[in-house]
Order: C-alpha cells, then sequence, then structure tokens
C-alpha cells in the first residue's frame, strides 16, 4: 500500500510541477499541509528505493540515447544523396565508377596524409571508383587557402596534381609553397588568383560545411562509404571488402528489378490470353 502511495506521490508531484508551470493557478489546488505530505512521501520513498530511482534514470538515458542514435540515422539517410553528390566536387578516380568513396578532409590534417597514398593506391589499382573529395578546412588559415588553391586548380583541371603535391607535402604548408606547386603544375597563376578570389569557389566551401554540420561531421578526415558515415582512419585494406559489398549489393538490387519486371510482363501477357 505505502508503495502505490509513493508512487501515486511521485506522478502527483510532477504533475503538480507540470501544471504548475502551466498554469499556475493549479498548484493552489493542493493545501500547504497536503504538499507537505506529498514531499514527505516521495522523500521517504527515495530514501528507501534508491536503486529504483538508479534504474529508472538509466532506462530514461538509455531511451533517450536510443532515441538520438535513431534520429540521427535517420537525418544521415536523408542526407546521403546530397553527401555522396559529386556536384561541384572533384573527384580522382573513374567518374562513372560503380563504387563510390566521399572524404572531408583537410590538407594539414595528419591523418588525413596519412589515408592519402592507400587509399589512392586502391583507387589506381581498382579502376572503377570515384573517389569524391570534399574540402572541409578547419585546422587554420592556411587550410582554407590551400582548399582555395586545390578548388581553383580544378577549374584548369589540375586538381589530382594539386591534390597530390599538399597531401605529400612535409612540415607547415604555406602559401608560399602552395605557389611554387601550382607553377610546377603547369597552372595559369593569372587565372588561378582570379579563381582562388571567386565567389564559386567560397561557395563550394561554405556549401561543404554546411553539410558538414548537417551531418554532425566533427573530426576529419571523415568518409562516406556505403551509406555509412566513417570518421578518422581506417584500415585501407577494407576498402576491397567495402567494394565488393556494394557491387554485390547493386548486382542483386539489378537482378531483382529485372526478375519483377519479366514477372509483370508474364503477368500482363496472362491477362491478355484470358481475355
Amino acid at each position: 500500500m505505502l508503495k502505490q502511495i509513493a508512487t501515486l506521490a511521485i506522478v502527483s508531484s510532477f504533475a503538480l510541477s507540470a501544471s504548475a508551470t502551466l498554469n499556475p493557478a493549479a498548484a493552489s489546488e493542493f493545501t500547504k499541509d497536503q504538499t507537505a505530505a506529498i514531499n514527505k512521501l516521495i522523500e521517504d520513498y527515495i530514501a528507501n528505493n534508491p536503486q529504483k530511482l538508479i534504474d529508472s534514470l538509466n532506462k530514461f538515458q538509455e531511451e533517450q540515447y536510443r532515441k538520438s542514435q535513431e534520429d540521427a540515422k535517420k537525418a544521415l539517410k536523408d542526407l546521403m544523396p546530397e553527401l555522396k553528390s559529386a556536384k561541384k566536387a572533384p573527384i580522382i578516380g573513374n567518374k562513372k565508377g560503380d563504387f563510390v568513396i566521399v572524404e572531408f578532409f583537410d590538407y594539414n590534417c595528419g591523418y588525413c596524409k596519412r589515408m592519402f597514398p592507400e587509399v589512392l593506391a586502391f583507387v589506381e589499382k581498382d579502376g572503377k571508383t570515384k573517389w569524391v573529395l570534399k574540402e572541409l578546412p578547419t585546422l587554420s588559415a592556411d587550410s582554407t587557402t590551400a582548399a582555395k588553391y586545390a578548388l581553383a586548380a580544378n577549374e584548369q583541371g589540375k586538381y589530382k596534381q594539386i591534390h597530390t603535391a599538399f597531401m605529400k607535402h612535409s612540415g607547415k604548408l604555406d602559401e608560399q609553397a602552395m605557389k611554387q606547386y601550382a607553377k610546377t603544375a603547369g597552372l595559369d597563376m593569372e587565372k588561378l588568383q582570379k579563381d582562388i578570389e571567386s565567389e564559386k569557389i567560397a561557395k563550394i566551401l561554405s556549401d561543404n560545411r554546411e553539410l558538414a554540420t548537417k551531418a554532425q561531421i566533427t573530426g576529419i578526415p571523415t568518409f562516406v562509404i556505403n551509406d555509412e558515415l566513417i570518421p578518422g582512419a581506417f584500415p585501407a585494406t577494407d576498402l576491397d571488402t567495402k567494394a565488393s559489398t556494394a557491387r554485390a549489393a547493386k548486382a542483386k538490387a539489378k537482378a531483382d528489378k529485372a526478375k519483377d519486371k519479366s514477372k509483370a510482363k508474364k503477368d500482363k501477357q496472362g491477362k491478355e490470353k484470358d481475355k
């Protein structure tokens, strides 16, 4: 009986609190003695059943975490077409590739530099992979300048050369080094400078930052592979497995579609025959 009263007291207390917030007059429905009695029951129940309170709080936290994970997963699923889009983004590899790797990166990121040669080796060996590069300069002002240089180089069809040079650069990548790499790549320096300062490139970087925020990307590198966000570095040997998984899924979807089409055709022929 005491347990039921205590539980009722807790519910009443929350109800009182909520209704007092929404309608202060509601709190006056209880006298001071009644309120004191309810509070005493709550205190006694908590004192005598601390584990139940802890279990209840843990369950609440677990439920909130599960819900936040589900919400994040749904949001990510909705964002996938945009995340995987190569529109305005530089591409290394096969532009019509059947396996897509998307990478958000910064030219001054050590892990990005570490992953670069391994991913590049896979892309070149595979021959059917499209590597979409999303510039996300976050570490320094030089990172932003480097991103602008690389995107400007892309306007002249020399993105891979500049991207490779910047990623292989040892030490601080300052603008003096960037200009030297640009000259070595044979870029038109006058056009390069105009493109660096253009609204087009500023918009690409702004869009990348906005997209990263929506996808809750908080670190670099972050890869998008097979509808999954992969934060940080990972074993590049995993790419073979991921590519096989993606291609198998596409092959199955294609076969299922052909099967459904064939069935629909037979059903139609059967109906016409019955007529």
